[in-house]
């Protein structure tokens, strides 16, 4: 196992020096973990969330990720973050009848966060 393997939604946040979203990482990556064991069940909320979380995944990845390690302002990271996956996001769900709001969206970004699946510093 690798440190990257071993850290978790805290120690990310900060060595990215990002502890200012801490206590509210915590509760929405909490709300929705909630929000998707209550869905556990449902194969269609299953088979959007696999696709919600994927583009979460890559779009961090692939445009929040390169302006981290491009040395970029706290403001402009959180910027990409809103822009280009919350409200790109939520502006794909609106017209379908799933219970998503930017908050749960915000809370799927920690979620992988803390699942070792993305990482918010330049080391």
């Amino acid at each position: 196992m690798t440190e990257i393997d071993t850290i978790g939604l805290e120690e990310k946040l900060k060595q990215a020096d990002r502890l200012d979203l801490l206590e509210n990482a915590l509760i929405l990556k909490d709300l929705f973990a909630r929000k998707l064991f209550r869905s556990q069940l449902s194969l269609v909320m299953q088979h959007a969330y696999v696709h919600i979380l994927a583009y979460v995944c890559t779009a961090f990845n692939n445009k929040v990720k390169p302006a981290i390690m491009a040395g970029a302002s706290i403001e402009e990271i959180d910027r990409l973050i809103y822009k280009e996956i919350i409200e790109t996001v939520y502006a794909n769900l609106a017209d379908f009848s799933i219970e998503i709001t930017t908050e749960h969206i915000k809370g799927m970004l920690f979620f992988l966060t803390g699942k070792c699946h993305l990482k918010w510093s330049q080391s």
